[in-house]
């Protein structure tokens, strides 16, 4: 699923996270795990190291939420 057929964007995700908003942040998530997933399995060769740094990823994301305000080219970033 790309962000041209889902009803809202990045840009207008990453705010919303900063905010706090939870359903953007599960948003985000559904949209970029999957692709994530597979890049980091690519690089490491072991599902759980993938998973691992997934999590680690999308943890350090949300703690870090208030930092999203400030991104103003979501795709590079």
């Amino acid at each position: 699923m790309t962000s041209g057929s889902l009803p809202y964007s990045d840009s207008s995700l990453l705010p919303r996270i900063a905010e706090g908003d939870e359903a953007a942040f599960a948003d985000l998530f559904n949209q970029y795990s999957g692709p994530l997933s597979r890049i980091s399995m690519r690089m490491l060769h072991s599902e759980a190291a993938s998973q691992e740094v997934l999590q680690d990823f999308f943890i350090k994301l949300w703690l870090n939420r208030a930092r999203l305000a400030e991104v103003a080219a979501p795709g590079p970033w």
